[in-house]
This record gives structure tokens, C-alpha cells and sequence, in this order.
């Protein structure tokens, strides 16, 4: 039977994905910063939020292709970086490097085509519109975009807390599932795309329907500064209050026990 891979073991690894890629980014001169609750993370804990088991980052869509391209071009040991952009089979938005070692199992109600393992996230930022309107109706039309691939990989049999709801999802979701989770991405990404994101004021992450979608001043970025994550120096938003007051408000308050994120998977080693 395979043997588990623990929560600390886990952690290990990330944070060897982590330092692996932080090296590659040096050496290739792209662009990373610490995103989601890994940046809250290094701000409040100097680490991980203790109840949290994920790193999640962000690179502009420009840096992210190239990584994508010099990633895969040759060996990372038992590293591998999978997208839409080099697995058609691909079932999300972002990309993640995934330490090959291991195996996952997550239960989230989603299909997954790929093999994963223990992973981190890469979240692409893309440019948006000057006028705060237009960049609005961009949002809009990758929403509508967003709900169509969460039914193209929603599992006909998901749980729901309405199970009423849940069957009409389950049923709804069949045409999209079976166009297939890249045709809605690869939709999404063209949006994403539109706007120039090294001639942009503002960026955010276009493809995602979620927090890191609100928008921040690209300079926040490129007048990046290091914190501290685990014990190591990671780019932030230089302005990294107001980053994460937008995103999460009164951010340095843990959130009751009941909102705590939980994670539902399962990891072995190979």
C-alpha cells in the first residue's frame, strides 16, 4: 500500500518547489510575488497561515509563458510544470509545479485529467483596461466565461448543499463537460490576454473569478520588495497593506474557526 505523505512532509516539499523556482526565476529574470494567503502568510505569520497547506503565486502573463516555455524545455529532477499552454488535458486556469514523486487525490467535485502531486500554484496577471468601466465589462465577460468551465469540470456526481441544486447543476453540466474544460480556458485566456500587461496601469489575475481578480497598480509590483516566508526572501507588492487590506480587509485578525479554509485531498508517495 502506498505510504502517505504527512503535513510536514508536504510543507518539505513545497518549499523545496518553491526554492527551485525562485532559483529559476533568478537565473531567467522573470518576474514572481508572493500571492493569496501565502502573501498574508509571510506578512502576519512569516510562513505558512497555520492552518493552511498551499503556496500560491502570481507572474505576469509575460514571465508566466516564458516559464512555461524554459521550464519544460529540459530536466527540474522530479519537478514539472503543467498548464493549458503544454497539457491540453489540463483542467485549471493556472498553472503548478507538482513534484512528480508523489500522487494526489483531491476531492473539490471536479474532474482531473492529470496526474498531480504535491504542488505549488502560479497565478498568470494580465493587463487590464485604463477605464475602471471597461475593465468591469471585461470582468463581467470572463465571469460568464468562469461559470461555463466550473461546469465543464464540475463531476456529475458532486456534492451540494442544496441537493436539489446539485442535481440541475449535475444535469446542466453535461454539454459543457462534454465540449471539455480547454475550450472554456482557452476562451478565458484570450480575454485575459487582450491587454498588454507590461503597458497597463492596472493588472489583476482576468482569468480568475476570485479574490486575486480585484485590480492592483502594476508599479505595486515592479517596486517589488522581499519579505520573509519559512525563514527565506520572497517578492511582495510593495505596497503590500493595501494589497492585502483590498483583498481580505482587516487581514492581521485571524478569521473565526468555522471560516477557516479547509483542504480536501489525500497524498502518497509513488
Amino acid at each position: 500500500m502506498p505510504e502517505p505523505v504527512s503535513a510536514e512532509e508536504m510543507q518539505t516539499i513545497q518549499l523545496s518547489i518553491l526554492r527551485h523556482f525562485r532559483d529559476f526565476c533568478s537565473k531567467h529574470q522573470l518576474r514572481y510575488y508572493l500571492a493569496y494567503g501565502t502573501l498574508l502568510g509571510a506578512i502576519r505569520h512569516k510562513g505558512y497561515i497555520p492552518w493552511d497547506d498551499d503556496i500560491d503565486l502570481m507572474m505576469p502573463r509575460p514571465d508566466y509563458l516564458k516559464f512555461i516555455e524554459l521550464f519544460s524545455q529540459t530536466s527540474q529532477g522530479s519537478l514539472e510544470v503543467v498548464s493549458i499552454q503544454n497539457n491540453p488535458d489540463y483542467f485549471a486556469t493556472f498553472g503548478k509545479i507538482i513534484d512528480t514523486r508523489t500522487i494526489m487525490y483531491q476531492e473539490y467535485g471536479q474532474i482531473e485529467k492529470v496526474d498531480i502531486g504535491v504542488y505549488i500554484d502560479i497565478f498568470p496577471m494580465d493587463g487590464l483596461p485604463e477605464d475602471e468601466q471597461e475593465a468591469k465589462k471585461l470582468y463581467a465577460k470572463t465571469n460568464r466565461w468562469a461559470k461555463a468551465y466550473k461546469l465543464a469540470i464540475r463531476k456529475f456526481t458532486a456534492k451540494s448543499g442544496h441537493p436539489i441544486k446539485g442535481i440541475l447543476k449535475s444535469l446542466i453540466s453535461i454539454p459543457f463537460r462534454i465540449i471539455g474544460s480547454h475550450f472554456f480556458i482557452t476562451r478565458l485566456e484570450a480575454f485575459g490576454m487582450a491587454n498588454d500587461y507590461d503597458k497597463s496601469t492596472f493588472v489583476s489575475c482576468v482569468t480568475s473569478d476570485d479574490r486575486l481578480s480585484k485590480r492592483i497598480r502594476r508599479t505595486l509590483l515592479e517596486d517589488s520588495e522581499l519579505v520573509e516566508f519559512e525563514g527565506e526572501q520572497h517578492p511582495a507588492p510593495s505596497d503590500w497593506n493595501k494589497h492585502l487590506t483590498d483583498l481580505y480587509g482587516d487581514y492581521m485578525t485571524p478569521p473565526p474557526e468555522d471560516q477557516k479554509q479547509e483542504h480536501f485531498y489525500t497524498v502518497f508517495w509513488k
